[in-house]
């Protein structure tokens, strides 16, 4: 019996720090990307397009 409570205790001990450390750190996370041009019709005409440089 008292070797049940003491698997059941270093088993809490051991999940419970990382369930608290998965519930911190969920966090939504984005892309950023860059519009580069030498004038801002430049960079306009990038953001109309629809898809990416080298996409056939």
């Amino acid at each position: 019996m008292q070797g049940n409570k003491l698997l059941i205790s270093i088993i809490v001990l051991l999940v419970l720090p990382s369930l608290a450390y998965a519930q911190t750190h969920l966090e939504e996370t984005s892309s950023v990307s860059r519009i580069v041009g030498e004038s801002p019709t430049e960079m306009l005409r990038q953001m109309q397009r629809n898809g990416i440089e080298g996409e056939k």
